[in-house]
């Protein structure tokens, strides 16, 4: 063979190797380094205490509670009585302007009340179908914070119904076994990004809380969302953690309305004292809409879910395959898009991290190039309890791209905050 072919042989191999191995995603890893400082205490109250974390604009707040339901909720608007009535005046002027977005989600009756009446009247119908299925102790610890404020009850009970309305086109990765074999000898690491919501838009970005509760005699847990939000989207506990996204394609006819709302469901499991007793909650819930989810428990074991309020469809590490989704052993995994995916991006990255992943890996570089996560991201893993933690960039700041993916990640030592005392 001539040395010229030879050559150029060569040069085509190393392209198509090149371009095999390049990811196929939108974004680019996180440009930051993760903010590893300590939380510092800004307040305490009865059964509260708080503190701030995080850099810069980026801050966000840790609020840990304690004593009965209503104690805790007490000391959470005790704590935030100064926010939480601008955020909710805030909040009601967003939500209005996303009437066009609810309304396919409600049935005819409802839709055309709030054509006339506006959101509230579907938040507060939503609020009425779920109270029959809500556990008292949410009932009490919502009472807790309006009270705490002052403000009218039914104002905090609206709010913890948004999430029934307005559905989340979010991510969810489990990794254990082989795929951290390497990093974390094969125990689980855990992602799940927040892009639905209002993404970006949503006021309640300015609000973000990690509120860690210490009830006598069950598990502590720690919840990821916003102040004044009860309800789990996204949570740690000290034996499960869970994690949701929006099921789109699902069949309509197997939806409710009236039962527990999701994300009350969601906080039942991350409550619960093991992996075995979260499943079986999930199981004789009285589930209304549909979702993904993603449980993740502190023995190694993590699965997937298809949540609806007639049926419940379970997901291990070889049930998806397909050219987009791939099986990786020991990793159950969903992007932000409708299921099934036409992306190539989360594969593409697992095959270059594979044996590898982190919990730091997948937040400052699968969720950026995958670009996910625009209102929140949230990773942890059970083998460091360590926990990473962006947020969306808040309305008032300037500095920075604007989707939490971009923006500076927080490490937390879980372990530290699920000791707390009071």
């Amino acid at each position: 063979m001539h040395l010229g072919w030879f050559l150029c042989l060569w040069a085509v191999a190393v392209v198509a190797v090149a371009c095999a191995a390049a990811p196929r995603c939108p974004g680019r890893a996180n440009p930051y380094p993760v903010y590893t400082a300590s939380p510092r205490l800004w307040s305490t109250v009865t059964n509260g205490k708080l503190y701030v974390a995080g850099n810069g604009s980026d801050f966000f707040y840790i609020q840990h509670l304690y004593g009965t339901p209503y104690e805790m909720g007490l000391a959470h608007g005790t704590l935030f009585k100064e926010i939480i009535p601008t955020g909710l005046n805030r909040f009601y002027d967003w939500v209005e302007g996303q009437i066009e977005e609810i309304l396919p989600w409600l049935p005819a009756y409802v839709a055309g009340l709030v054509a006339d009446f506006g959101v509230p009247i579907a938040l507060e119908w939503t609020w009425n179908n779920t109270k029959p299925f809500t556990h008292q102790r949410y009932i009490d610890e919502m009472n807790g914070i309006a009270d705490g404020i002052p403000v009218n009850r039914q104002h905090i009970y609206n709010i913890n119904m948004i999430a029934e309305l307005i559905k989340a086109q979010c991510s969810i990765i489990g990794a254990r076994g082989e795929a951290t074999r390497h990093s974390l000898n094969g125990g689980v690491v855990h992602l799940r990004t927040l892009d639905g919501m209002g993404g970006s838009t949503m006021p309640i970005k300015d609000y973000p809380v990690v509120t860690v509760y210490h009830p006598s005699g069950a598990p502590t847990v720690a919840n990821f969302g916003w102040v004044s939000f009860i309800g789990s989207v996204t949570g740690m506990g000290e034996f499960v953690g869970v994690g949701e996204k929006y099921w789109g394609s699902h069949n309509q006819s197997v939806m409710k309305t009236a039962g527990e709302a999701w994300t009350f469901v969601t906080r039942d499991l991350l409550s619960a004292p093991d992996f075995t007793s979260a499943i079986s909650l999930l199981n004789h819930a009285n589930r209304t809409c549909a979702i993904h989810l993603g449980i993740s428990s502190s023995k190694n074991d993590f699965i997937g879910a298809e949540v609806v309020g007639e049926e419940v469809i379970y997901f291990n590490d070889t049930s998806i395959n397909y050219p987009q989704h791939p099986i990786f052993k020991g990793m159950v995994y969903w992007d932000k898009h409708s299921q099934p995916t036409p992306s190539y991006c989360f594969p593409d990255l697992f095959q270059q991290q594979y044996g590898h992943i982190t919990a730091e890996s997948l937040a400052t570089v699968v969720a950026p190039m995958a670009e996910t996560g625009s209102l929140h991201s949230v990773v942890w893993d059970y083998v460091t309890m360590q926990a990473y933690f962006a947020n969306a960039r808040k309305t008032n700041a300037t500095d920075g791209d604007v989707k939490s993916f971009t923006r500076q990640f927080t490490r937390l030592n879980m372990s530290a905050l699920f000791a707390e005392t009071l």
